[in-house]
């Protein structure tokens, strides 16, 4: 109880910093940077303290992220925060406010496309806003598989917007049950994630890596167990280890396929991903 007293006020702490965010953003035409982002740790909070947060808290948390979309002098990456905060809620504290999110996204289509990027200190675009608010409508059950495969099929994506995206998609797939995700739109994750494994940007391949650990509990599951494991290969020690980490963390993935991965990981060159490996296969 006293756990769920500080998660609450914890909770309620980064509400009213984002409120107040809305509130002075873009007033008289000023805008400040911040060291922190209330929305990006509310996401966490969202993510690691599943199953504290009450119903109540969990409308609180959404209600600051429909407001901060709808504020058309925010900035164009609170809004992206904003719009994963949603999707983090969906994944993990159950919420199905399908329709009421739905018509909010209608009615407030404007307002929510509308907001500042000096496009120096900070590149996040309308574009990648729209990409994240794509991934959130097809949480919900649209069907936009179109609009999600055309935008990952574009040709020369800047490192930028490569990371931007993993990230987004990660976020889509980071404990989704999968219900709503039409056949193209998964298989579409699975060749844009296993691609962006062989990128020349470290964080990109970082990203992919961890969502086809979440597509091991998919229908794919077997073909993305082979491909981890044919990655395992090649991968530096660093992302090696993280593969590892990732794979004998999961309780939701099946026992098999984690083994098949683990012991093709005993094989690696490198001696701190063998011993992961091995202290996982083997701790009771």
């Amino acid at each position: 109880d006293q756990n769920d007293g500080n998660i609450d006020s914890h909770i309620d702490r980064y509400i009213k910093q984002a409120f107040l965010r809305n509130e002075t953003q873009g007033k008289n035409g000023a805008y400040i940077g911040y060291a922190s982002e209330p929305l990006v740790v509310l996401s966490n909070i969202v993510k690691f303290a599943i199953g504290i947060i009450s119903e109540n808290k969990v409308s609180e948390i959404a209600n600051v992220a429909k407001e901060t979309l709808k504020t058309n002098t925010q900035t164009i990456s609170a809004k992206i925060y904003a719009t994963q905060l949603l999707l983090q809620l969906c994944n993990y504290c159950n919420y199905k406010p399908t329709n009421e999110i739905q018509s909010f996204l209608m009615d407030n289509h404007e307002s929510i496309l509308e907001g500042w990027d000096d496009g120096f200190f900070n590149k996040d675009t309308r574009e990648l806003l729209a990409f994240n608010l794509t991934l959130l409508k097809i949480r919900l059950g649209n069907n936009l598989s179109y609009d999600f495969v055309s935008n990952i099929l574009q040709s020369n994506l800047s490192d930028y917007n490569h990371i931007k995206m993993a990230k987004a998609i990660n976020i889509y797939c980071d404990k989704n049950n999968w219900l709503n995700t039409s056949e193209d739109v998964l298989l579409s994750i699975f060749h844009f994630s296993l691609a962006g494994c062989g990128h020349k940007n470290y964080e990109v391949r970082l990203l992919s890596c961890r969502t086809l650990f979440e597509l091991l509990r998919s229908d794919y599951k077997k073909l993305v167990s082979e491909q981890l494991s044919t990655i395992m290969d090649n991968a530096d020690w660093i992302l090696a280890q993280d593969i590892v980490y990732h794979i004998s963390k999961a309780d939701d993935i099946d026992k098999g396929l984690k083994d098949f991965v683990l012991q093709k990981a005993q094989s690696s060159n490198h001696f701190v991903v063998r011993e992961m490996a091995c202290k996982s296969l083997y701790q009771k």
